[in-house]
């Protein structure tokens, strides 16, 4: 039967293996930020369908209309663009195109911190007020928005209304062509106090274990450390997502 001495030893060895590789990656990835040459921006969109048009034989045709014009199914939209880099940028021109049979009908770009909309770029407003109507179609599915300063740790919404003539959900690209920064997409999380869930759990599973280890050795009252072993575990999301969010803090005032 385990004693109480070698089970301490073993929670303690579990505990500091569990720190020691958590200190490892906090370094690993100091060192690779400082290394890396690009910088890591994100996108995700989401979709929701608010009208349809239809026909039943007992109720008859619903119809969608747009400024008096028919319009066939219309979505809410949302893009979002963030900074995830330690570097601030200036003048970047972020571009949205979605795939034939998608029409934006309104659209609307907000920096984060900032005041007003984003400005289309010059080059994309000519596009729209072109009289040559092979230009001007490119307004259909697509917008070129400028960026005066975008820095770290900032977002930019992009609110959309779009319609559809099929049943198909509307599909979108984002680009950003500027030298050093790559921009991937990110398929949307649940969040937990601004975290995604999942990297919330595991960084709070590792700190409520040193947590535990910690109160293992410092606590002689079963009922205090019952209690406090509870309430830490009760927390781990919460502590989990707020340790992450004090690294990125970290590394934005390091940055």
């Amino acid at each position: 039967m385990m004693t109480p001495e070698v089970y301490e030893k073993l929670v303690v060895g579990a505990v500091t293996g569990a720190v020691i590789f958590l200190f490892g990656a906090i370094v690993s990835q100091f060192w690779n930020r400082y290394r890396s040459r690009l910088k890591p921006f994100t996108w995700s969109a989401w979709y929701q369908k608010i009208a349809t048009t239809a026909q039943h034989p007992s109720f008859g045709k619903l119809e969608v209309l747009h400024n008096g014009k028919p319009v066939g199914d219309v979505y809410s939209g949302r893009i979002l663009v963030e900074n995830l880099s330690n570097s601030d940028f200036g003048n970047l021109v972020l571009k949205t195109a979605y795939q034939e049979g998608t029409e934006i009908l309104g659209a609307m770009a907000v920096l984060e911190g900032s005041i007003g909309e984003l400005s289309l770029t010059e080059e994309f407003v000519k596009v729209v007020e072109s009289e040559d109507p092979a230009i001007s179609a490119k307004a259909a599915n697509n917008r070129e928005y400028i960026i005066p300063a975008f820095n770290r740790s900032r977002k930019v919404d992009i609110y959309l209304i779009l319609k559809r003539s099929d049943d198909k959900v509307p599909v979108a690209s984002v680009a950003c062509d500027y030298v050093g920064v790559a921009l991937r997409f990110r398929a949307p999380e649940v969040l937990h106090f601004g975290v995604p869930f999942r990297q919330a759990q595991v960084v709070g599973l590792l700190l409520t274990l040193a947590l535990t280890g910690f109160f293992l050795e410092k606590l002689h009252s079963r009922s205090g450390l019952a209690l406090t072993c509870w309430l830490v575990g009760a927390l781990l999301s919460f502590i989990g997502a707020y340790a992450i969010r004090f690294y990125r803090w970290l590394l934005v005032q390091l940055g």
